[in-house]
């Protein structure tokens, strides 16, 4: 009965871990995509890490005694080498989720622009003197009645 429910505890503790990193890192704080960071988390001992499916910048996350997020140490950059100026620095998880809320921020301004362009196009509609119908000047024979233009 003590080894179930120390597994339970332990499963429990994983969890609560996965959420932590989850709510901080909903998105990559580098590559700013949603849901691509994973967890590897270990329940007693051993590195905890936090890891972008996407990118594949890896960061060392650490879980204080009461088991909330501390800090989380970027590890690895991304594939892109972005992320170098932090890496090694252990910083709080609200500066990762603040660098990815405003990294979405800019890709959304980005993605909103729009150009506009307006076509003007003018229509010259002329008279065919043999059926009286209108037609596009740029027709060389009435679509009505098939009378050549002069």
């Amino acid at each position: 009965m003590g080894y179930s429910y120390g597994y339970y505890a332990l499963e429990r503790a994983k969890r609560e871990k996965r959420r932590a990193i989850s709510t901080f890192f909903r998105y990559c704080p580098l590559c700013y995509m949603g849901n691509a960071v994973r967890c590897k988390v270990h329940s007693v001992g051993g590195k905890d890490y936090a890891i972008c499916s996407r990118c594949g910048a890896s960061w060392h996350v650490y879980f204080g005694f009461t088991g909330g997020l501390k800090w989380a140490k970027l590890e690895k950059e991304n594939h892109g080498g972005k992320g170098r100026e932090h890496l090694g620095m252990e910083h709080e998880p609200e500066f990762w989720s603040k660098l990815a809320f405003e990294g979405r921020a800019d890709l959304e301004e980005k993605r909103t622009i729009v150009r506009e362009t307006e076509i003007v196009r003018e229509i010259v509609k002329i008279r065919c003197q043999f059926c009286g119908n209108l037609y596009n000047e740029s027709i060389d024979r009435c679509p009505y009645c098939g009378g050549h233009r002069r």
